[in-house]
C-alpha cells in the first residue's frame, strides 16, 4: 500500500494532492476548538465546586456528562476541520482524523508544526465558516431568512462570499 501511494505522488497522478509551506488555522467554535478543550474539561471533577462559575452557568453544566465530551465530538464526525492557508494565500479545508494521530499529538500540535500534507479532495464548501453550531445548522439545512432588507453593501458582500469555493480535503498522511 505504502509503494503504491509513493508511486502516485512521484508520479504525479493527481489523485494526491500535496501541500506543503502552509499554516493551519483552528477556526474558534468548531469542533475541533472544542476537542482540543477536552483535555481541560477532564480537569473538572465536580462543576459545582467550580468557584469562578456563575450559579446560572452551573446550571447550565447540570446533566452533561462533560467527561464524554470527547467521545461525543468524535462520534458526531469522523474528522476535525483547519483552514489550510497555502504559500500562495489560497484556502483550503484540511480534515484529520483524529484516530489518526499518532506519537501523542494533538489537533492543538496541528497549527504549530511545519507539516507537508497528502490529501484527497472529497468535495467542495461554498463557506469557510466552520463554527460548531453552523455545521449543526448546515447539516440540518436549517436557513434562516432575514425579513430585514439589505443594503447595497451586504448584497456586494453576500454575492463575494456565495461565489467562494473551497476545496475540502482529508489528509492520508502528514509529516515534518
Amino acid at each position: 500500500m505504502i509503494s503504491s501511494f509513493k508511486s502516485a505522488i512521484t508520479n504525479n497522478e493527481g489523485i494526491i494532492i500535496p501541500l506543503s509551506n502552509l499554516k493551519l488555522f483552528m477556526y474558534k467554535d468548531s469542533a475541533a476548538y472544542f476537542r482540543s478543550l477536552v483535555p481541560v474539561l477532564n480537569m473538572i471533577k465536580d462543576i459545582d465546586k467550580v468557584a469562578t462559575m456563575s450559579e446560572e452557568d452551573r446550571e447550565n453544566f447540570a446533566g452533561f456528562k462533560i467527561h464524554e465530551m470527547g467521545a461525543t465530538l468524535d462520534s458526531l464526525s469522523g474528522y476535525y476541520e483547519f483552514i489550510c492557508e497555502t504559500e500562495d494565500n489560497s484556502k483550503k479545508i484540511v480534515r484529520f482524523n483524529i484516530s489518526g494521530l499518532r506519537n501523542n499529538y494533538t489537533l492543538n500540535d496541528l497549527t504549530k508544526m511545519n507539516l507537508k500534507l497528502y490529501g484527497i479532495e472529497v468535495g467542495k464548501s461554498k463557506d469557510a465558516n466552520l463554527a460548531f453550531e453552523h455545521m449543526m445548522d448546515t447539516m440540518l439545512q436549517e436557513n434562516v431568512n432575514s425579513l430585514e432588507s439589505e443594503d447595497y453593501d451586504q448584497i456586494k458582500e453576500k454575492n463575494k462570499t456565495e461565489s467562494l469555493e473551497l476545496p475540502i480535503i482529508d489528509i492520508l498522511m502528514a509529516g515534518v
